[in-house]
Order: structure tokens, then sequence, then C-alpha cells
């Protein structure tokens, strides 16, 4: 190996073994709360000024029962759920992490701003394509505390491929 190398066995051979798990389950995240600041945050920097998301007593009078998040807020939260379930989602020099697609996104009920939710997920697969990146393949279903049914349910598709440097 010269100077500029840079070992890949650890992060090749964490991919392979995370093959061994798929069709059981990744873990359960902790509980997290979206308060209305980090909706108001999340609508700006989205350009999705929505009254049902940022404007509470607009929720009230329409029967939602307050504000409620945006889907995409809690999509966005996915790589750190993976993270907390064991997966280096942050890209490092020797392994990069990026998401290449959702499945089908489903909404059953809305989340209040304010109320608890947590995310169960499961491994689907784990591929090697032509290109030697390995897909990640996750399903997860983000629960809301005492509500019989889920927020979210998705699929989600995380490419994973280590970096090769050139050789000089």
């Amino acid at each position: 190996m010269n100077s500029h190398s840079i070992d890949v066995t650890d992060d090749v051979m964490m991919l392979e073994s995370l093959a061994a798990r798929v069709g059981r389950p990744l873990g359960t995240s902790q509980w997290r709360i979206v308060s209305q600041l980090e909706a108001d945050i999340h609508s700006s920097l989205m350009g999705d000024y929505d009254p049902m998301h940022d404007d509470p007593s607009w929720g009230e009078r329409v029967g939602l029962g307050g504000a409620v998040a945006t889907g995409s807020f809690v999509l966005d939260l996915l790589a750190a759920f993976l993270r907390e379930y064991g997966l280096p989602t942050t890209s490092t020099e020797r392994l990069l992490w990026y998401p290449v697609r959702l499945g089908k996104i489903r909404l059953p009920a809305p989340l209040p701003i304010g109320h608890r939710f947590r995310d169960h997920c499961d491994l689907i697969a784990v591929e090697r394509d032509p290109a030697d990146r390995y897909i990640v393949t996750t399903r997860h279903v983000v629960e809301i505390e005492g509500s019989e049914r889920p927020y979210i349910t998705v699929s989600s598709f995380v490419s994973a491929y280590t970096v090769m440097p050139e050789v000089t």
C-alpha cells in the first residue's frame, strides 16, 4: 500500500455482514418530538408555507387539533434513524453513503406538532451492483405514540460504496 492508499477492508466487511441481517428488524428509534419552531424552520427552508404546518390556530379550526408536521420533515430524519441502528450513513474518506430513492410513501395519519413519534425499521435487502456499490434497502414505519395508525410507511434505498483512490 502506498501512502495515498485507503484501506477499505473494514467497510466492505461491515457491508457484507449487514447482508446476513436481511429480513430482520434493524431497530426502533428513540422517541422524538417535532416542535413548532422546528416545523416553522423546515417550512421556511423548503419554501412551503402552509397553515396546516405553521398555524396551530388554523389547524384547530379545521379539526386537525393544531398544526401537523410535514412528511418531508420526518423523511429527512431517515438517515438519523439509520445511524441509531448502527449504520454509518455519514460519508467518510473511505465510504460514501447517499440516498438513491424512496419507495412508495404512505401517510395514513397526521403527526400533530408536539406529539411523540419513533421509527421501526426492517432491513429488506443488501445488494451489490455491477459498479461495486451496495444498495441497502430498509422499510420504515413511523409510529405516533397512542395512535393505531402509523404516520409514515416508506422504503428507503441508500447506496454505499468504498472509495478507491487513484494510484499514482
